[in-house]
């Protein structure tokens, strides 16, 4: 009886331990770091700012870095702005921001494009 009971308990912590592949799974859709962040800093009525949310958002966030290293709206007029640690001021909107924690990584200044943010995005993350 205690063998049986032994085997079905067996049994039950195996189905229930993820598969190789859902771990796998888990892994990828793990950000690369917690606190890696990509702030986009934009103002109300900027024509540039709704660009990107319309033209190159939905791209990022569908893709395998969007899930890693979200993406996060901050007006440029709002306290949170102000707790960023960046290396310089807000000259344009949208400024793209690679941060970690509060401390700004890398930037992109301005709407530059879909192609041309998907690659200056890459050299910022190699600068990571």
């Amino acid at each position: 009886m205690r063998t049986l009971a032994i085997a079905f308990l067996s049994f039950c912590i195996l189905s229930l331990a993820p598969s190789a592949d859902a771990a796998r799974k888990l892994r990828q859709a793990q950000p690369i770091d917690q606190d890696l962040r990509l702030v986009v800093i934009t103002a109300p009525g900027c024509v540039y700012c709704r660009l990107f949310r319309q033209d190159i958002a939905p791209t990022y966030e569908s893709s395998k870095h969007g899930s890693k290293v979200p993406l996060v709206y901050i007006d440029v007029n709002e306290e949170a702005a102000n707790a960023l640690a960046l290396k310089g001021p807000i000259q344009v909107v949208p400024t793209i921001v690679l941060v970690d924690g509060n401390r700004e990584i890398s930037r992109i200044n301005g709407f530059i494009g879909r192609s041309n943010f998907f690659m200056a995005f890459k050299h910022m993350l190699a600068r990571y």
